[in-house]
């Protein structure tokens, strides 16, 4: 039993080495390549100049070499005026353009405006006229339901007393009261236009549109007719 706990105890620990090594091996093998790489190339090369100060950062070739070139970094007041002016001749230039932009556009929406007020003045008065014909049509569309009303009463009215004072004869019906209307109703009109009064009728008497007919010319036309028979 003790041998077999030492046995387990040794394969744990040569495990743990064999963990720790895959895992610590390889960056210890890399920095000590870099380290050997390092110390052969300080042996081979030869030592940098870093003085930078003294080396300029462009190399002019010699053919090229002049003033002009060395002298356009320093600073130059009268370039640098010009340069300020013109800067500020340009943000004025720009502004103003800007502006007669900005004066565009207003003057446009202000044009969209005027137009969309005069189409709604157009509308307006349009919905007004209509309102206004609607109200005419309404108003006569009472006033002939009012006079086919009195016109229905009418026929009634006569058709009720030809029953009655018919003295044996055949009653008229409906259609014979209408088509007595409608031609005493054109017989009005036109001796309307020789400005003469009404014929007289010896049926349903003179014509009257505010009143019933005239009873007592029918009954007179009535009983000279019963009289003459």
């Amino acid at each position: 039993m003790a041998v077999r706990t030492r046995f387990v105890k040794a394969a744990l620990g040569l495990m743990a080495i064999c963990l720790a090594a895959y895992i610590v091996g390889p960056p210890l093998y890399w920095h000590l390549m870099e380290g050997l790489a390092s110390a052969s190339a300080s042996a081979t090369c030869p030592p940098c100049n870093c003085d930078c100060d003294s080396v300029p950062l462009l190399s002019i070739p010699q053919g090229l070499n002049n003033s002009s070139f060395t002298d356009c970094a320093k600073h130059d007041p009268d370039v640098n005026d010009d340069t300020q002016k013109n800067f500020a001749e340009l943000l004025s230039e720009e502004l103003k353009l800007r502006e007669a932009e900005a004066l565009e556009h207003q003057q446009r929406a202000d044009m969209a405006l005027l137009e969309a007020k005069k189409m709604t003045s157009q509308y307006q008065k349009e919905a007004d006229k209509c309102n206004s014909g609607m109200e005419t049509c309404e108003e006569a569309r009472e006033k002939s339901e009012a006079a086919l009303l009195a016109q229905k009463q009418l026929t009634t009215l006569w058709m009720s007393r030809a029953r009655q004072r018919g003295s044996g004869e055949k009653s008229m019906d409906l259609k014979s009261i209408s088509s007595l209307i409608v031609l005493r109703l054109y017989l009005k009109r036109y001796f309307k236009q020789f400005d003469t009064n009404d014929p007289p009728d010896p049926l349903l008497g003179p014509f009257d549109t505010n009143g019933p007919p005239d009873t007592h010319s029918w009954e007179r036309s009535t009983g000279k007719e019963n009289g003459s028979r």
